[in-house]
């Protein structure tokens, strides 16, 4: 985000009205054009192409002395700024040292916007997790509705006390710790599995290689398993293992952290969720993106 302060502004039946509040030369930060307006269900999509259209619009603008802010109340449907504030809610995002998020309400003593709520992320927060940010707010404070936040940054201790921090995973999978097994953190598809998510510690391979790895699964899965094996060697994985057979499908990426190799695995029963193969497949890969090593 380039710009100083990017207003979201909401009414469950007008819907939205995104604006930004740039510098005045010798003056306060104020409102400048344009307004764009969406629909009440506009989808997290459309909310991140219009903040990031008025991000780059507005970027690097500054209002000249005498020019007077922009009146987006009424290109919103209001008479007056009074008017407006009594019918719209606003979420302002302004961007420092990092970034702070702030919901706005009505306050009938001052007669104007008072901020309830702030919410700080880090500065190199991306867009995405900006927007869902701010959808999330939306649905929870001025709608009513509980939304998990799905963008959630989570973190692991290593053995070699390396930290591995990732995005939290959506409703469908079920946190069971460790599960019994030699795992740091188990995550169950439907509560029940078999088919799950998981950061293992050690699954009895003789070596991290090609014929170690594939051994071992020969062992536990099926010993007419077909196997594609990746040796990436880029700066997060080390080796990438794939592999499928009648009744379940696997892929292991291992990732580099120090002198360990974490192996980060998806397990998916065919039998019970081979209509949610592409579903799981996509949320294991979106935690992968997300994975850094500390």
């Amino acid at each position: 985000m380039k710009t100083n302060e990017i207003c979201i502004f909401y009414n469950k039946t007008k819907g939205y009205g995104i604006v930004s509040y740039v510098p005045k030369r010798k003056g306060a930060h104020t409102s400048c054009e344009p307004l764009i307006k969406l629909d009440s269900e506009a989808t997290l999509e459309e909310l991140k192409k219009a903040i990031c259209s008025i991000d780059s619009i507005t970027e690097n603008k500054i209002l000249d002395v005498g020019e007077s802010g922009y009146h987006y109340w009424k290109d919103l449907g209001c008479s007056s700024f009074s008017a407006f504030v009594k019918q719209f809610r606003m979420i302002s995002l302004e961007k420092t040292e990092q970034y702070i998020l702030k919901t706005n309400v009505y306050d009938s003593a001052s007669r104007g916007l008072i901020s309830d709520k702030e919410v700080f992320l880090p500065p190199d927060t991306s867009i995405d997790t900006i927007v869902e940010t701010i959808y999330s707010l939306i649905q929870e404070m001025f709608l009513g509705k509980k939304v998990k936040k799905k963008d959630e940054l989570l973190q692991i201790t290593l053995l070699n006390d390396r930290k591995i921090h990732y995005r939290s995973l959506t409703d469908d999978f079920l946190d069971v710790d460790d599960y019994g097994v030699d795992a740091y953190k188990i995550y169950l598809y439907e509560d029940d599995g078999p088919s799950h998510i998981g950061f293992m510690i050690d699954c009895g391979y003789k070596a991290f290689d090609k014929e170690g790895i594939t051994a071992r699964w020969n062992e536990m899965y099926n010993p007419n398993i077909s196997y594609k094996f990746e040796e990436l060697n880029d700066k997060k994985i080390k080796y990438r293992v794939s592999a499928e057979s009648d009744t379940c499908i696997i892929e292991s990426n291992f990732i580099i952290a120090g002198d360990e190799l974490v192996e980060y695995l998806v397990y998916i029963d065919k039998d019970k969720n081979i209509n949610d193969v592409d579903k799981m497949m996509a949320e294991y890969k979106r935690v992968l993106d997300s994975i850094k090593i500390e």
